[in-house]
Protein backbone atom coordinates (compact mmCIF):
# COMPACT_ATOMS: atom_id res chain seq x y z
CA UNK A 1 0.00 0.00 0.00
CA UNK A 2 0.64 3.62 -0.50
CA UNK A 3 -0.06 6.79 1.39
CA UNK A 4 0.20 10.51 1.17
CA UNK A 5 -0.77 13.00 3.62
CA UNK A 6 -4.21 14.48 2.91
CA UNK A 7 -2.33 17.96 2.36
CA UNK A 8 0.02 16.40 -0.07
CA UNK A 9 -2.63 15.40 -3.03
CA UNK A 10 -4.19 18.19 -5.06
CA UNK A 11 -6.94 17.10 -7.57
CA UNK A 12 -7.48 19.33 -10.09
CA UNK A 13 -10.46 20.74 -13.00
CA UNK A 14 -8.24 19.49 -16.05
CA UNK A 15 -7.31 16.46 -16.21
CA UNK A 16 -4.52 17.19 -17.99
CA UNK A 17 -2.89 19.14 -15.17
CA UNK A 18 -2.45 16.05 -13.08
CA UNK A 19 0.47 13.30 -13.10
CA UNK A 20 -2.72 10.95 -12.87
CA UNK A 21 -6.32 11.38 -14.17
CA UNK A 22 -9.69 9.49 -13.71
CA UNK A 23 -13.01 9.51 -13.23
CA UNK A 24 -14.92 10.42 -9.25
CA UNK A 25 -16.96 7.50 -8.93
CA UNK A 26 -17.93 7.52 -5.09
CA UNK A 27 -18.13 10.59 -3.02
CA UNK A 28 -18.68 10.15 0.64
CA UNK A 29 -18.74 12.69 3.45
CA UNK A 30 -16.80 11.84 6.10
CA UNK A 31 -17.97 14.25 9.13
CA UNK A 32 -15.47 17.45 8.16
CA UNK A 33 -13.81 15.92 4.63
CA UNK A 34 -15.22 13.90 1.51
CA UNK A 35 -13.52 10.64 0.75
CA UNK A 36 -13.56 10.21 -2.84
CA UNK A 37 -12.84 7.25 -5.21
CA UNK A 38 -11.42 8.30 -8.52
CA UNK A 39 -11.10 5.20 -11.37
CA UNK A 40 -7.77 5.99 -13.28
CA UNK A 41 -7.78 5.06 -16.88
CA UNK A 42 -5.16 1.94 -16.18
CA UNK A 43 -8.33 0.61 -13.72
CA UNK A 44 -6.51 1.94 -10.44
CA UNK A 45 -8.95 3.40 -8.18
CA UNK A 46 -7.39 6.53 -5.73
CA UNK A 47 -8.71 7.46 -2.54
CA UNK A 48 -8.23 11.45 -2.28
CA UNK A 49 -9.47 13.16 1.29
CA UNK A 50 -10.42 16.70 0.44
CA UNK A 51 -12.34 19.58 1.87
CA UNK A 52 -13.61 20.44 -1.82
CA UNK A 53 -17.30 19.84 -3.12
CA UNK A 54 -16.99 17.47 -6.28
CA UNK A 55 -19.76 15.92 -8.38
CA UNK A 56 -19.95 12.11 -9.32
CA UNK A 57 -18.65 11.21 -13.26
CA UNK A 58 -16.43 14.76 -12.90
CA UNK A 59 -13.03 14.08 -14.95
CA UNK A 60 -10.46 14.94 -12.61
CA UNK A 61 -6.53 15.38 -12.65
CA UNK A 62 -4.41 13.79 -9.47
CA UNK A 63 -1.14 15.43 -8.43
CA UNK A 64 1.11 13.76 -6.14
CA UNK A 65 5.02 14.41 -6.03
CA UNK A 66 7.07 11.60 -5.72
CA UNK A 67 8.83 12.48 -2.37
CA UNK A 68 5.24 12.59 -0.91
CA UNK A 69 4.82 8.70 -1.36
CA UNK A 70 5.06 6.56 2.00
CA UNK A 71 5.11 3.05 0.92
CA UNK A 72 3.25 0.88 4.12
CA UNK A 73 3.20 -2.36 5.30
Amino acid sequence: KAAVDFDKVDMLDDPADGTAEGQIRNILYKGNHYLIDVKCKNGTTIQVDTNDVWEDWDMVGIRINPEDIRIIN
